[in-house]
């Protein structure tokens, strides 16, 4: 992300960060006068550039304490993959 594009590496930081505070994709492209399908192809860039440095740099980490947001954050996902994405929801499982 950020080399051959027709925006400056300072737009596509600020509009990433946008994004990873919440706002939605429309509103970005509003925000930095850009396309909503450009907006949504910067952040799938992103995310495999994180994707990439995650499994480099955090391969092999040793985690010992876990606050209990990111545990809710992460249970969420695994349930919503199983509902929604991967496969049928256990009717044992519900989210918290």
């Amino acid at each position: 992300m950020g080399y051959n594009k027709r925006v400056s590496p300072d737009l596509l930081v600020w509009a990433v960060g946008a994004l990873a505070e919440g706002l939605g994709i429309r509103a970005v492209a509003r925000v930095f006068e850009a396309d909503a399908n450009t907006v949504l192809q910067w952040l799938g860039e992103a995310a495999a550039h994180l994707q990439a440095f995650s499994q480099y740099f955090l391969y092999d980490v040793r985690v010992t304490q876990v606050q209990l947001d990111e545990l809710y954050a992460l249970l969420s996902a695994v349930f919503f993959r199983m509902c929604f994405g991967f496969g049928s929801c256990s009717s044992r499982l519900r989210p918290i």
